[in-house]
């Protein structure tokens, strides 16, 4: 029995010796650079979507995986994003000129990424900035981000990047009527509706843009 309970606390030691040894080695590029340590606080939704799934949750593990997959970065955990985040008093807005809090609450870490989604508009209508509808044309997404990049290595936190990204999708008339509570995020025919693929058009060229910042200024 005693051999047992100490094959069992041995097998225990090692694997937390191999998770923390896997941890360490994602600190580092292939080169052997120390990654960028960056805190990806989760997406702001305030589209007012309606879609039955949280645009929220999907961006987020979208952008979250293909950043991390890249191996440009090293992505604090969400949940440690997110405990800090409960602790932070609501008046520290992430798009405020104030940003002195981010420093405080984030101190271990060298850049923090806002995400808000601003609108999430999918009509069958067209809208003020259409004069008429194209022939076989029915519906129209129209997708916008806000993207903040906080460099917090320095005393004072610093802008990086600061952009609206707007994606704009006319829907021919033969995809126009899916129902997405059916083929809604989380199933894998959501990935070849127009909505999902719009969703993973915008998701590439976020990813494509923080990373890109991110290395600039971490290389000075």
């Amino acid at each position: 029995m005693i051999k047992v309970m100490m094959f069992a606390i041995c097998t225990i030691l090692t694997m937390g010796c191999n998770r923390s040894s896997t941890n360490q080695i994602s600190l580092f590029k292939d080169d052997g650079h120390r990654k960028a340590s960056v805190a990806l606080v989760p997406v702001i939704d305030n589209s007012d979507s309606e879609l039955p799934w949280s645009l929220s949750e999907e961006f987020t593990e979208a952008i979250s995986q293909k950043l991390a997959s890249r191996g440009g970065v090293h992505l604090v955990d969400e949940s440690d994003v997110i405990n800090t985040l409960d602790a932070i008093d609501a008046s520290c807005q992430p798009f405020s000129k104030d940003m002195h809090w981010m420093k405080k609450s984030f101190p271990t870490q060298e850049f923090l990424v806002f995400i808000e989604l601003v609108d999430h508009y999918l009509h069958t209508h067209p809208n003020q900035k259409i004069a008429e509808l194209e022939d076989g044309r029915y519906s129209f997404l129209d997708l916008t981000m806000r993207l903040r990049i906080v460099d917090l290595r320095e005393d004072e936190p610093k802008i990086v990047l600061q952009e609206l990204i707007h994606h704009d999708h006319n829907i021919p008339k033969l995809f126009a009527n899916i129902d997405y509570s059916e083929k809604h995020w989380g199933k894998t025919s959501f990935s070849i509706t127009p909505v999902g693929l719009a969703h993973s058009q915008l998701t590439r060229e976020v990813v494509s843009r923080l990373e890109d910042y991110i290395s600039i200024a971490k290389s000075r």
